[in-house]
C-alpha cells in the first residue's frame, strides 16, 4: 500500500435501497486521484471527509479498479461525502484483527525471561497459559 496521502472523491452506495447485512448495505466506493496500489484486506486510514462518519481506519473490501476501492465506513454516514478526504497508511494500533479464541489451556507452556545484563535466559513454569486463536 502506498503511504502517500491521496485525495478522494466519494460515490453513492453501490446497492441503494436493498435490505442487506450492514457490511453490504453501507458499502461505499472511494475514488483516488491516482493509482492506489491497495489489495483486498488492506487497511486504510481516511481523514478529512465530511460527514465525519467516513473518517477512520477501514478495511478494503474490493478493488474494482486501480483508482477505486470499496469499504464499509466506521459508522453509518448521514449521506454521501460532501468534502474530499485523504487516505494514508493505517496505524497498527488502529486495526482490530478478526480473532476468535477457540481454546485456552493452563500449564502447558513456558515463558522465557531474558536478562540483558548477564545474557542469560530463564524458563518460567508457573502462572502461564496458552491461548489458541483462530
Amino acid at each position: 500500500m502506498c503511504s502517500a496521502l491521496r485525495r478522494l472523491m466519494w460515490l453513492q452506495p453501490l446497492l441503494p435501497g436493498l435490505r442487506l447485512p450492514r457490511v453490504w448495505r453501507d458499502l461505499r466506493t472511494a475514488t483516488t486521484a491516482s493509482a492506489h496500489g491497495l489489495k483486498v484486506g488492506a487497511y486504510v486510514a481516511i481523514s478529512g471527509a465530511v460527514p465525519a462518519a467516513y473518517n477512520g481506519t477501514v478495511q478494503v473490501l474490493s478493488v474494482p479498479s486501480a483508482t477505486t476501492f470499496t469499504f464499509t465506513p466506521v459508522s453509518v454516514p448521514s449521506g454521501n461525502a460532501t468534502t474530499q478526504g485523504t487516505t494514508g497508511a493505517a496505524k497498527e494500533q488502529d486495526v482490530a484483527l478478526p480473532v476468535k479464541i477457540i481454546e485456552m489451556q493452563m500449564g502447558n507452556s513456558k515463558t522465557v525471561s531474558y536478562d540483558s545484563a548477564t545474557g542469560f535466559a530463564t524458563w518460567n513454569d508457573s502462572g502461564n497459559a496458552a491461548v489458541i486463536l483462530l
